[in-house]
């Protein structure tokens, strides 16, 4: 077995090319801005530390994608058991205010339809559609079938395309 691979020049510059889908992936997925920051942080960290488990020729995006979504569900493991991850999320989202530009309407209505999406599918989506992950590192990213990646994807589009599509309000009764 060969010695473990070290950080190289080479490395860090595939590492460094995938920060931009990285951080906007994160901050898709965070509630805040600095918490998306603090989770790439972490995945760069990690990353750097774990370097010599990459070989050379696999996919570095998946890998590093694989590596953010461990740490993120690291992270909501933590703040569920200190219980103070509903008062967060609530206190969080008292942080967003409605915008009166149409484009910004619909864009919360899209962030609330995905919201509404179970967890997998709403990961899917944003690796498959928001971050233009291949089916094959979407699955390599979240370990599991293309097949399943590519089904969680077509009932996510569907929920999603119905939940746009539905009625904003209730009709009046006459």
């Amino acid at each position: 077995m060969p010695p473990p691979e070290r950080v190289t020049d080479r490395r860090l510059a595939l590492m460094t090319a995938e920060i931009p889908r990285l951080q906007r992936y994160a901050r898709a997925v965070c509630p805040s801005r600095e918490e998306a920051d603090d989770l790439l942080q972490d995945t760069l960290l990690r990353a750097v530390t774990k370097m010599s488990l990459w070989r050379e020729g696999t996919n570095m995006r998946a890998w590093l994608f694989t590596i953010l979504q461990r740490q993120r569900i690291t992270r909501l493991r933590r703040a569920a058991r200190r219980r103070d991850y509903q008062a967060f999320e609530d206190e969080c989202l008292g942080l967003w205010y409605p915008a009166n530009q149409v484009d910004s309407v619909e864009l919360r209505e899209v962030e609330a339809a995905i919201a509404q999406l179970s967890p997998e599918h709403a990961e899917v989506l944003r690796l498959v559609v928001l971050q233009n992950l291949t089916y094959e590192e979407a699955a390599e990213a979240l370990d599991c079938a293309v097949g399943t990646i590519r089904s969680r994807l077509s009932r996510a589009r569907a929920r999603l395309h119905r939940s746009l599509e539905e009625p904003r309000h209730a009709p009046r009764a006459a």
